[in-house]
């Protein structure tokens, strides 16, 4: 689950598009985007409302939170349970893009 929380006073936009994780081979590597898995969950068969509940599930492509907006929703990283990883967020605040890195996140290894 990702949460992405305004506390600054300034609006900050993202982009998934943008975001990138690195394992332990060191390669940057792109979010799967929801258009890729629709294209996945369509070519499996899956049903239209199943396909839509999954999508309101994932965290949005592209957001712009205000001082105190918050928003939460799932993010996919090709990696086995358990595996650890390096996130890079990029955003914008105001007109100055801006870009952190979380190190050491941890996929969970729980089987549901």
């Amino acid at each position: 689950m990702t949460v992405v929380r305004n506390i600054g006073t300034l609006p900050i936009e993202h982009r998934l598009a943008n975001w990138r994780y690195v394992a332990g081979d060191g390669k940057a590597r792109a979010l799967r985007s929801k258009a890729e898995w629709d294209a996945t969950w369509v070519d499996r068969g899956v049903s239209e409302p199943a396909r839509i509940a999954f999508a309101w599930a994932q965290f949005p492509a592209t957001q712009t939170f205000h001082a105190g907006d918050w928003n939460q929703g799932m993010t996919t990283y090709q990696l086995p349970r358990g595996s650890r990883f390096n996130l890079i967020v990029n955003w914008r605040a105001g007109d100055a893009g801006r870009k952190t890195t979380l190190e050491n996140v941890r996929c969970t290894d729980e089987i549901q």
